[in-house]
């Protein structure tokens, strides 16, 4: 099995959790905020453990650039049924975007500055978080680096 299957196996699972999460709260309790954060169910801190270990994994091995551009893709840019899922995962797939860092030197330069100009279109800079900027940062300095 790839990294990328392993990686989408990972995400499946996640939004399996959170959707089932999300059906068992109560309407009042999602209004208020009284649930749904990462703390609120392990699945959260396993999602992301497990995929930090499997990224460590790829990076130290290391991964072509070829299938690290692939696995960035779809880590960056969710297909449209992930992309409209507003459940307790949604924020937590976005922060996770940092566990790719070390992912980024592994690609060639001319894929960095393809998915800088996607993620740049794709997450516009007034609603970015902290760790978004580093992304874009990283993928900046690697596709200066001819």
């Amino acid at each position: 099995m790839s990294t990328l299957e392993d990686v989408q196996g990972l995400y499946e699972a996640y939004q399996d959790q959170a959707r089932a999460l999300e059906r068992a709260s109560k309407p009042w309790e999602r209004l208020f905020g009284l649930v749904g954060g990462p703390q609120s169910h392990p699945c959260h801190e396993q999602f992301i453990q497990s995929l930090e270990q499997t990224l460590r994994a790829a990076a130290d091995r290391p991964l072509p650039a070829v299938e690290a551009a692939a696995l960035l893709d779809y880590i960056y840019f969710p297909a449209p049924d992930r992309r409209r899922s507003q459940d307790s995962s949604c924020w937590m797939r976005v922060a996770v975007h940092g566990l790719t860092l070390d992912l980024i030197p592994l690609l060639r330069p001319e894929d960095a500055r393809a998915l800088r100009g996607r993620y740049q279109g794709d997450y516009p800079r007034r609603s970015r978080l902290p760790v978004q900027e580093k992304v874009l940062d990283a993928l900046k300095r690697r596709g200066e680096n001819l």
